[in-house]
């Protein structure tokens, strides 16, 4: 499918979810061709945008900045997360956590593991966030799960062959909007 090597940004839109497939299609592909916009007139860098049915991936160098532009300027975004991807194997998504999420999780007491999935595979989300969780508890014995109130989350998003990581809670996007282009204009200058 795609080819993702480092951290990505995993764009999440609003209302569109809920219209239907023609308009959803049509909503959608205007709103990369607003972030694409966007991001050439104000990021200056190369990235590259993958769409899927209900996401929208940015690829890019500087995924922070890409994602304070994004959800500062282009309307229709819900919320966004930055992720790790990995190919859907469990021994892979071990390695990604412990190669990116180790340190973090180490840091808290109590953590949790929370997985969402979408496709058919061979196991169910609550098996994966158990040997997720087993694998965690094996490298480190002091830490406790919590499945209420962690100190600590790390989300897996499994979509077909591809599984996403992160562990923050998606950006959720605050808009303030201009009253005319002098404010718009300041806004911008404040991102970049």
């Amino acid at each position: 499918m795609h080819k993702f090597n480092s951290t990505i940004l995993l764009v999440r839109f609003s209302e569109i979810a809920i219209k239907s497939t023609k308009t959803r299609k049509w909503l959608t592909t205007r709103l990369v061709n607003h972030m694409e916009y966007i991001l050439k007139k104000y990021y200056k860098e190369h990235f590259e945008i993958v769409r899927e049915y209900s996401r929208i991936y940015v690829v890019a160098e500087n995924i922070a900045k890409v994602e304070k532009i994004l959800t500062t300027i282009v309307p229709g975004i819900a919320n966004t997360s930055q992720v790790y991807h990995c190919f859907t194997d469990i021994e892979k998504i071990k390695e990604n956590i412990q190669k990116n999420f180790f340190d973090k999780i180490q840091k808290n007491k109590e953590f949790a593991v929370k997985v969402r999935r979408v496709g058919k595979h061979d196991f169910s989300s609550i098996e994966l966030a158990a040997k997720i969780g087993e694998y965690i508890l094996e490298k480190n014995e002091e830490l406790k799960v919590n499945l209420t109130e962690p100190q600590y989350t790390l989300n897996i998003e499994v979509r077909g062959n591809d599984s996403y990581i992160f562990d923050q809670n998606p950006y959720i996007i605050f808009r303030h909007f201009c009253c005319n282009a002098l404010s718009c204009a300041k806004l911008i200058t404040v991102i970049i």
